[in-house]
């Protein structure tokens, strides 16, 4: 049987993107990928990839013909997943239980051998066993429970790369060794299969530093009751999961632009973005992702917080009324543009913004928000 290629994914655009959109990726992604600019050793072959996938969705008459083949096969590939699926969780959670065993056994090495390509991406053995042990100086986990709660076809892994995905609730109880406390709790884990067909496990962490400080934070406090106030300190003001600030932490910053502008008459604006998209579509790597694409796009002066229901504060400070509207405009485009070739989907992104003139920031924040509300719909817990 002959290789069926997926043009949409190729281009990385959604199967109901206009024409323009579709002509607009495959230009970006000639400037990534043409051989004259480009020295990746796959640049050629990606680059004739794109060409062939071009010629065809470019067309509207031949990409009428092919979405009606490429609808068939995507039908097919599920109907004929569902025989294999149950050996494949069988694999899957033997996987997740191999790693939180290396783990608790300080088997890190070895634990890391078995996280996915798309993580080892990202991520040294010498920042993982950082990490694992920071964690170790804290944490001892007495029980560990993983269980399968979701299975997924195509899962995102990053830009370039997708594959078939469980999810695992994994419940975990766990004793705090300066404190003696015992807690459990529940949160979810990613294995994934990816070219070689084996399961491995998936993290989705860019930098792993955020987290190593945070558990080194909490280990060098000396006192029990310091570690506590300490820790409950950075955790209420940072978000640890996006790299970013909490409410109660963005506020805390916006603070300081308040002084100056009473002082010295320093004008700043908030802008509040909300990631918006198709049921079950905005999930916590949706939202992480966002947090990273605004990180790159913010000077070092801006300040940025992740308050609630996909909603991301950004502070632009020393910025006037109507450059802070078209800051917040680029912003909400690039944002948009960044995930929807990351995952495949139409995600939009609304934004509101407002010149402070002297009000409450909580108040101002606030009153932000209520201009983006939330459907509870949108939101699907990753």
């Amino acid at each position: 049987m002959d290789k069926f290629f997926d043009y949409y994914k190729i281009l990385q655009v959604h199967q109901d993107a206009e024409q323009d959109v579709v002509e607009a990726a495959y230009k970006k992604l000639c400037k990534k990928y043409h051989p004259d600019l480009c020295r990746l050793p796959e640049a050629e072959a990606r680059m004739k990839e794109i060409n062939v996938a071009y010629e065809v969705l470019g067309d509207a008459r031949k990409r009428a013909a092919y979405t009606l083949e490429w609808r068939r096969h995507k039908s097919g590939s599920r109907q004929g997943a569902g025989g294999a699926r149950t050996l494949d969780s069988q694999r899957a959670r033997r996987v997740m239980e191999e790693y939180f065993f290396c783990l608790s056994e300080a088997l890190y090495p070895k634990a890391y051998d078995l996280l996915s390509d798309a993580d080892k991406r990202n991520i040294t053995l010498a920042s993982f066993t950082e990490w694992q042990e920071s964690v170790g100086e804290i944490y001892v986990v007495r029980k560990c429970a993983p269980r399968m709660s979701g299975h997924f076809d195509e899962f995102a892994l990053d830009e370039k790369h997708s594959c078939a995905a469980k999810r695992f609730d994994i419940e975990i109880t766990e004793e705090n060794k300066l404190t003696g406390a015992v807690s459990r709790y529940t949160f979810h884990k990613y294995a994934v299969s990816e070219t070689d067909g084996l399961w491995r496990i998936y993290l989705g962490y860019r930098d792993l530093h955020h987290l190593v400080e945070q558990f080194r934070y909490m280990a060098n406090s000396k006192e029990e009751a310091s570690v506590l106030h300490s820790f409950k300190r950075y955790r209420d003001t940072n978000d640890a999961v996006r790299g970013v600030l909490t409410r109660r932490g963005f506020l805390e910053r916006a603070a300081s632009e308040q002084y100056r502008f009473k002082r010295y008459r320093r004008p700043f604006a908030l802008a509040v973005l909300h990631i918006a998209g198709p049921e079950g579509l905005v999930t916590d790597r949706v939202t992480t992702q966002a947090g990273h694409t605004l990180r790159k796009l913010l000077r070092a002066i801006d300040v940025l917080g992740y308050i609630d229901d996909d909603r991301y504060a950004v502070l632009l400070a020393e910025i006037n009324k109507e450059s802070a509207r078209t800051v917040a405009e680029r912003l909400a485009r690039h944002v948009a543009q960044e995930l929807r070739a990351a995952f495949d989907a139409n995600v939009t992104i609304k934004f509101t913004v407002r010149q402070y003139a002297g009000e409450e920031l909580d108040a101002l924040l606030a009153a932000l928000c209520q201009k983006l509300p939330v459907k509870k719909s949108e939101r699907k817990a990753n």
